[in-house]
């Protein structure tokens, strides 16, 4: 099957199954900017901050990624301790991680599945947005918290050790 196809295919599999969650989402198809993208952006309401989810289909790559960036930014004196935190948090999960620019202070989760012949089912799809969701739900407020100096990194420990 050719790339485009399959991330056609894959595309149209990720759509179906954010209708079948009744979710709302905004979608793009390739343009100039991004000849061999497809993607989805939208947004879940977390616990104590939103979600925002951006999942997109690269042809070139044949990866279907997720990337939810958090709605803060962390200050540059913070960039050890935000390093600390994401190692630790990220050595507890099994899939995706969270990932950190020094240089802007942006921290955001990512997950991806690769596919090849756009062999991707809804199960892989919902199993993406569910498990991201439930992850960044999970610690977005810890590392808010860190980010502002109100939480220290035992205390992170703490209440990883306890998942």
């Amino acid at each position: 099957m050719e790339k485009s196809e399959a991330a056609r295919e894959v595309f149209q599999t990720l759509c179906a199954t954010l209708d079948e969650m009744q979710w709302t989402y905004n979608k793009y198809e390739p343009n100039e900017e991004h000849p061999s993208q497809y993607y989805v952006s939208t947004r879940a309401i977390g616990a104590d901050l939103p979600i925002d989810l951006r999942i997109i289909v690269d042809a070139d790559r044949r990866l279907l990624y997720l990337k939810s960036p958090l709605p803060f930014t962390f200050p540059a004196g913070k960039c050890l301790t935000i390093m600390q935190a994401v190692t630790r948090i990220n050595w507890t999960m099994l899939n995706g991680s969270f990932e950190l620019d020094l240089s802007d202070g942006y921290i955001g989760f990512k997950m991806l599945i690769p596919f090849m012949e756009g062999q991707v089912s809804k199960e892989m799809c919902s199993y993406l947005i569910v498990l991201s969701c439930r992850m960044v739900d999970n610690v977005n407020g810890k590392l808010k918290a860190i980010s502002e100096g109100t939480m220290s990194l035992s205390e992170l420990q703490e209440f990883l050790d306890k998942r």
